[in-house]
């Protein structure tokens, strides 16, 4: 769900009200050296934010340029970086030819504090957009944008080994209660259809953190849906030392202020084993001088709970010398 949220949240900050922007006035002052083929810019201004960038041009259809983006104030937060990049023209035919090109940060801070830097490989021709790949960090991606109303999109988003207590502070640093969840993530999303209310499908896995006061080996979950609606099924949380759980429910991605909320939320159901003959839960408790106490319990009958079956409680002392 992680996933999901930091896809939908970067992409909301991307996309600028095109009323405010036509409100906006950014100063700049530079020097254009012609000969060279050299623009030097300087926009912004103290106490606002400055870009001081460098545009050269080492051939006919080639375009290099570097800025140093100095406490921008964003919708993200106070953002500092060195960005580079390039753009170039290719293709035979003049008035059909392909804009292609790279963007890489170096440096970044986010409200003053370090965070994974970004790469872009991009790709525009006939009003479509191409990124292959995106690499930010643990998480890359790829896929198509239209520029064109509604913006159909098709992205794929795969994210490896993040640890989840760096992606909770960045979210507290925007106000967004979190989960009590630690441990490292991976997983894969992807997103089709129009820009405001894609499908959503994806997968999400989590190992070797805590759950709350619950020591967890797994949390394993599948979801989909049509944003912001994100519907959760047949998830697990295995634990060797307590109790293992199925999840599900529905998260609403449109209130982020409530994730944490959200999540506690989300119906659990223990269950460790579940067959023809029966359903079959247990936990296990452990004490400070090294004891364990075990609860079992079994309800005998169809596992789908249609018959009535008889329930069975049972309780395993084990004691460690």
């Amino acid at each position: 769900m992680c996933v999901v949220c930091t896809a939908f949240a970067v992409a909301a900050c991307a996309w600028a009200d095109e009323a405010a922007l036509s409100r906006v006035v950014i100063p700049f002052e530079g020097m254009v050296d012609l000969k060279a083929a050299k623009v030097e810019l300087t926009l912004g201004r103290e106490g606002a934010g400055i870009v001081v960038c460098e545009i050269v041009r080492p051939s006919a259809d080639r375009y290099d340029f570097k800025a140093d983006v100095r406490h921008v104030s964003t919708s993200l937060g106070d953002v500092a970086a060195l960005v580079s990049g390039r753009f170039e023209l290719v293709g035979p035919d003049r008035l059909r030819r392909e804009l292609v090109g790279e963007v890489s940060t170096r440096y970044t801070l986010l409200n003053y504090k370090p965070v994974r830097d970004v790469h872009i490989k991009f790709a525009l021709k006939q009003r479509r957009l191409t990124i292959d790949p995106l690499w930010f960090g643990a998480l890359s991606g790829h896929g198509q944008i239209s520029l064109v109303a509604p913006h159909d999109m098709d992205v794929s988003l795969e994210l490896l080994s993040a640890d989840l207590d760096e992606f909770w502070s960045m979210l507290r640093g925007h106000g967004i209660k979190t989960p009590p969840l630690s441990g490292v993530m991976t997983g894969a999303l992807t997103l089709k259809g129009p820009w405001g209310k894609p499908v959503v499908n994806g997968h999400l896995a989590a190992y070797n953190g805590r759950l709350k006061n619950l020591s967890y080996e797994m949390i394993d979950l599948r979801f989909e849906g049509t944003y912001p609606l994100v519907h959760f099924q047949d998830g697990k949380v295995v634990s060797s030392d307590g109790p293992s759980f199925k999840v599900g429910g529905v998260l609403d991605l449109s209130d982020l202020s409530r994730l944490g909320t959200q999540v506690r939320q989300l119906k659990r159901e223990f269950i460790v084993s579940d067959d023809v003959s029966g359903r079959t839960w247990a936990f296990r408790l452990n004490t400070a001088d090294g004891h364990a106490t075990r609860l079992k319990s079994f309800f005998s009958g169809d596992a789908d709970g249609r018959n009535q079956g008889e329930a069975v409680i049972g309780l395993e002392k084990h004691i460690g010398f």
